[in-house]
């Protein structure tokens, strides 16, 4: 099976919040005291911050905190959350409030950008990957990998698989091999995103459904349809031509760089570079097909 290298991630430390109840396990406290301990850690100089909160605000402000340290002193957090999580509601805090899955994508969104779209978020909570509905093509990427569970999960399975990858990281320097270890561990637990696969992935689901010719001649109807209600009708040929003039510079273009937040790095054009030419391969690989318009 081919090897795909996705663009590696630069850290100066561990940044954990915890908030959990006072008869609850620490673990928050637990990982500091194990990523303190391994040997890589020390040698790399490493930095580990354990956080307390209570509540939501308290979260979003310590967030800011380290966004503002961030751009001002050029430290690289991974953030590393741990609390409890529900799949409609979001994260979950010790005085029972919550910071919504979208929320939460806004505030990493900020911090991402001030470590130059080099995040990776630890979310130790249930359904801590639902974290990914809110990383859409049309917005810039909360982070550049994140690793939490799609569903309910016993603290005990979530300390021990954070435990394997945080030490898999810092021993080997892999990220990847960290994210195979951890999938073989518990392959129905993780779920394990880097911001170039799921760019990829949404932007040729789309394709696949939007770009049929199909799909291609209702959208132009609706636009017609829309036009002719506004007074100002347009044949349906130039709102066709308009979809296909979008989809051939946007997908790997201007969504792309929105996404990646190149405008506000330029020089990150050339780090990814590699994931904006393995996306126009597939976009050709679909286009050979016939099946698509773009």
């Amino acid at each position: 099976m081919a090897t795909i290298s996705f663009t590696p991630l630069i850290m100066s430390e561990v940044v954990i919040i915890e908030s959990l109840e006072d008869d609850e396990v620490r673990t928050g406290q637990v990982l500091a005291d194990y990523l303190q301990g391994l040997e890589a850690v020390q040698a790399k100089g490493i930095g580990v911050r354990l956080l307390r909160c209570t509540h939501a605000a308290e979260c979003i402000e310590q967030i800011r905190a380290h966004t503002a340290d961030a751009t001002e002193n050029g430290t690289r957090p991974i953030l590393h959350v741990e609390c409890h999580g529900s799949m409609e509601g979001g994260l979950q805090f010790a005085n029972g409030s919550e910071l919504g899955w979208s929320q939460f994508g806004d505030e990493l969104r900020g911090l991402n950008a001030a470590t130059g779209v080099n995040l990776m978020v630890g979310i130790s909570a249930c359904y801590g990957a639902h974290l990914l509905g809110d990383m859409a093509s049309m917005k810039p990427a909360p982070c550049l990998m994140m690793i939490g569970p799609m569903q309910e999960v016993h603290a005990s399975d979530l300390m021990a698989g954070f435990r394997l990858f945080y030490r898999t990281v810092f021993e080997t320097g892999r990220a990847g091999l960290a994210t195979t270890k951890l999938a073989h561990q518990a392959p129905d637990v993780w779920h394990i995103t880097h911001a170039e696969y799921w760019f990829e992935l949404v932007t040729t689901n789309y394709v696949k459904d939007e770009c049929t010719r199909k799909a291609i001649r209702r959208r132009a109807l609706d636009l017609f349809r829309r036009s002719q209600r506004d007074g100002f009708p347009v044949s349906m040929g130039t709102f066709k031509r308009e979809i296909l003039r979008a989809h051939s510079k946007d997908l790997s273009g201007a969504m792309f760089d929105t996404f990646f937040m190149l405008d506000a790095f330029p020089t990150n054009r050339q780090r990814f570079d590699h994931a904006r030419r393995r996306l126009e391969a597939k976009l050709d690989g679909l286009r050979r097909t016939g099946l698509y318009m773009l």
